[in-house]
């Protein structure tokens, strides 16, 4: 609206979900479909010299008044050894000062695979595979251009930390891995935090990732119920792979994180203890997790439509919130959601004996309230203060005293 003379273009997930939405109601002139790495290039020129091509680039999309211009997609770029290094010069340096593990570092961001092969409900993906006739799958630098570049990072902006980003850093052959590790090692050795699938992570794998100075593994496990992760979620991973993926990466010292998600559809209570359980089995140290959201070009999204779960119209659950449920239950309140959302690391992390205690800290009462602090209180000095893992500091009777001692108290003044 201030600019008016200006045009408007947008490129990402949204506008390639929903481009005519893109450009008829968020006011944009036109929107790039799918990769842009081409595209905007082709768009720039266009646009600058005035050219009648403008509105005929593969992977952009245009409007002229009310009607809408749709063009092709593209090929995807194979060879992305020669695309330029990125250029972080238009950042201020306070944005590259990122924590980890309680200290601040000066930190880059990169990905050296692009792409996901899989086809999870919850995800767009499988709208990226139909776009691209079902030939969109995995790509990646070769290890002499990824190892240049980011030797180049490091220089230009003294760096000291990375975080790869790769949707799947793992998914790649053990060669290459190798090479990848030892190139790294000798050239680069900052250290840095990935995310990858239960399915790509083996003992040789974690090893060599422990080689080059991985200090942190984020894994998806995100439903330990079978029959929900698999089904419902159309993951590929079994119990066994997420076991063994985080026993390899805990066994050669790499901290492990896991995502988990919250008030899916067909949640329950059973399906939410089997996700506490499948954490436990697996050793995790950091479990994380937030609450379901059904974003548009999902297929979960549209199942929770049909099976009531979710209203689209509803402004109320319109509103994407990490901390709050999007969809509603008839077994379970949004208030029981938020007690499980909030008690989930405590189920996880702390021994069978506490789990009562934690039960009944979910009410939303004077007593739950109390004990809900308690408990917390316990689980910094045993879990937290211990890297992730619990350790009796010889106080554990005198805990579980306490705890019991305080719900008598405040229910008899009740």
């Amino acid at each position: 609206a201030y600019f008016s003379e200006l045009s408007v273009i947008w490129g990402g997930k949204y506008p390639t979900i929903n481009p005519e939405q893109t450009l008829k109601e968020c006011k944009a002139d036109f929107a790039c479909i799918g990769e842009g790495l081409e595209a905007f290039g082709d768009f720039l020129k266009a646009l600058s010299s005035n050219s009648d091509n403008l509105y005929k680039i593969p992977n952009i999309w245009g409007i002229k008044g009310d009607t809408v211009i749709k063009n092709s997609i593209r090929p995807l770029k194979e060879n992305l050894d020669d695309l330029p290094f990125v250029d972080w010069s238009i950042f201020d340096k306070s944005q590259f000062y990122k924590p980890y593990d309680g200290n601040a570092y000066k930190s880059g961001d990169h990905m050296l695979n692009w792409g996901c092969p899989y086809h999870c409900t919850y995800c767009i993906n499988h709208l990226y595979h139909e776009m691209y006739d079902n030939k969109y799958h995995m790509r990646r630098y070769s290890v002499n251009r990824i190892i240049e570049e980011l030797k180049f990072l490091v220089s230009a902006y003294s760096l000291e930390f990375f975080k790869f980003h790769d949707e799947d850093f793992l998914m790649r052959p053990l060669a290459n891995l190798e090479e990848l590790s030892n190139a790294y090692r000798k050239e680069i050795n900052l250290p840095f935090v990935i995310e990858t699938n239960p399915k790509s992570v083996t003992k040789e794998k974690a090893a060599l990732l422990k080689n080059m100075n991985c200090v942190s593994a984020s894994v998806a496990i995100e439903s330990g119920d079978t029959y929900m992760r698999q089904e419902i979620l159309g993951r590929v991973d079994s119990e066994e792979d997420v076991i063994s993926a985080f026993g390899s990466l805990n066994e050669v010292g790499i901290r492990t994180s896991s995502f988990n998600m919250f008030a899916l559809p067909f949640e329950t209570r059973q399906s939410y203890e089997k996700t506490i359980a499948l954490n436990k089995k697996a050793g995790v140290l950091y479990p994380a997790g937030c609450f379901f959201y059904p974003f548009e070009g999902t297929k979960l999204r549209e199942v929770a439509i049909e099976e009531g779960f979710y209203d689209p119209t509803d402004n109320r659950q319109k509103l994407y919130e990490l901390r709050k449920p999007a969809l509603k239950f008839k077994n379970l309140s949004e208030q029981e959601l938020l007690a499980m959302y909030q008690s989930f690391v405590l189920y996880v992390k702390l021994p069978e004996k506490y789990t009562s205690y934690i039960k009944r800290g979910e009410k939303c009462d004077d007593v739950g309230e109390k004990l809900r602090q308690k408990i917390v209180e316990i689980y910094d000095k045993t879990v937290w203060e211990n890297n992730g893992c619990y350790i009796d500091d010889g106080k554990e009777a005198e805990y579980l005293l306490e705890l019991e001692k305080l719900c008598s108290d405040l229910q008899d003044n009740n």
